[in-house]
């Protein structure tokens, strides 16, 4: 840490909160090492502690105007800092707790039976049995109402090809349904 007395401190927080970039620079400069450290303790990965050191600083810009010059900068934005930090902690170990609640829901819940699936449900248990290609042409065929002329451009297919091949998504789609199970409500 390039070493300021509190004159110098005082002095380029004043300029800092008038505008001057060039003083804020000087104060990231001379702070900046300590509270990387310090924000590198709370054993976050690097990427981390470079997004939780950059927002500290952001936090500082908008809220120096606020800040007493008379006042310590070093422990205003060393608390700041450990605000942040702990905050990360805690969001992240909610995210963990919850993804930890979802882990032992799937692992009790029973797989849903055909009997208990929407009709969306079942059609979207068909439509990722089966390949991109042929999952485009049901789309433009059936769901976006496309005539055979047009879904067999879109296709890159002439429409006789483009009828053969959806004749043979179709009996593909029954097998998988028969397959799995599934009736209509």
């Amino acid at each position: 840490m390039e070493l300021l007395n509190a004159e110098e401190i005082e002095m380029l927080v004043r300029e800092a909160q008038q505008g001057d970039e060039e003083a804020f620079e000087s104060l990231m400069t001379a702070f900046s090492p300590f509270f990387y450290s310090l924000l590198s303790r709370f054993s976050f990965h690097r990427a981390e502690v470079e997004n939780l050191y950059q927002e500290a600083w952001i936090r500082v810009w908008e809220h120096l105007p606020s800040f007493s010059p008379r006042g310590n900068f070093s422990r205003w934005f060393k608390t700041i800092v450990i605000h942040l930090a702990l905050n990360a902690r805690k969001k992240k170990s909610l995210e963990r707790k919850k993804m930890e609640e979802i882990a032992q829901e799937l692992e009790t819940a029973e797989p849903p039976t055909p009997d208990k699936l929407t009709p969306k449900e079942m059609l979207d248990g068909l439509m990722v049995e089966i390949t991109d290609h042929e999952r485009l042409a049901i789309t433009l065929f059936y769901l976006e109402g496309k005539n055979i002329r047009e879904t067999a451009s879109i296709l890159g297919k002439s429409e006789g090809a483009t009828r053969v091949f959806l004749l043979r998504i179709r009996k593909k789609l029954r097998e998988i349904w028969e397959e799995k199970g599934y009736e209509l409500p």
